[in-house]
């Protein structure tokens, strides 16, 4: 799993299934997942994919720019809705989030992928 960026001391209350979650929602929204896909209501489920939403670049400037990329908490297909769904657990909706989310939606509107999220 990645790096906590939050400060949360008891890690115990974040480990589910062998997985350290950046956060209790986070963990016990895998537990929800997790049971749906051992039903067979999803299947493939995945968490931390790295989606590019733009390539690095050289500006005009001959400044290098980064790559952006958007890692939601969870990727799976919904064998009900017979899709693929990007779900994010957020405690709250930051600044960054709501680009990454404009960009993503954006960039993957063809595919019909757009990143939902709970609070």
């Amino acid at each position: 799993m990645r790096n906590n960026k939050y400060n949360v001391s008891d890690k115990s209350k974040r480990m589910f299934y062998g997985k350290l979650f950046d956060s209790k929602a986070e963990g016990e929204m895998y537990l929800v997942l997790k049971s749906e896909e051992e039903k067979g209501n999803i299947k493939n489920l995945r968490t931390q994919i790295k989606f590019i939403l733009q390539e690095a670049f050289i500006d005009a400037h001959e400044l290098n720019h980064k790559k952006i990329t958007y890692s939601p908490d969870f990727v799976f297909y919904d064998n009900k809705q017979k899709r693929v769904r990007i779900l994010d657990a957020k405690g709250y909706e930051n600044e960054v989030f709501r680009i990454k989310r404009k960009l993503f939606n954006y960039k993957f509107k063809d595919k019909g992928l757009y990143i939902e999220y709970h609070i």
